[in-house]
């Protein structure tokens, strides 16, 4: 009996790879992600710790001038440093976001390739049948005309 063969097998496996490494991607990236705005959620606490610190000093009455400005100057960095962190998980999302659709895009060829290759092979069953049939029906008739 021959065996179904779909021609486009290999470039399935292909586009499976692919959808595969994509997926790994995004994986990649949504880690990033989730890395980045956990540096920014500590970035947004270290300056709650300098104002709670400031206020500390204020309340205690300290004449502490040259300390409160360091600390003025370190919230006047974290600040910057959250705009860039900010920035860059912008971009990393953008990011995210194409990866995500070439993903999807992926997906649907590699389903459009799965239904046309079980279409195919439906199709492949279909025409064995027939033919194992036919052999039969051959058989029977030459088995009636032997006998008859």
């Amino acid at each position: 009996m021959k065996k179904f063969r779909f021609r486009l097998e290999g470039v399935l496996k292909i586009k499976r790879f692919q959808a595969e490494q994509l997926q790994m991607e995004v994986a990649s990236i949504q880690a990033k992600v989730q890395n980045e705005q956990k540096q920014l959620v500590q970035m947004y606490e270290n300056i709650e710790q300098s104002y709670a610190l400031a206020l500390e000093y204020k309340k205690n009455g300290k004449n502490i001038q040259g300390l409160l400005d360091q600390v003025d100057a370190h919230i006047y960095g974290e600040r910057h440093h959250i705009k860039e962190k900010s920035d860059q998980i912008r971009i990393l999302k953008q990011e995210l976001e194409r990866k995500e659709y070439e993903w999807l895009e992926m997906r649907k060829e590699v389903k459009k390739l799965e239904v046309l290759k079980d279409k195919k092979e439906q199709i492949f069953k279909k025409e064995m049948q027939k033919r194992e049939q036919k052999e039969m029906d051959d058989l029977v008739n030459m088995r009636r005309k032997v006998v008859g």
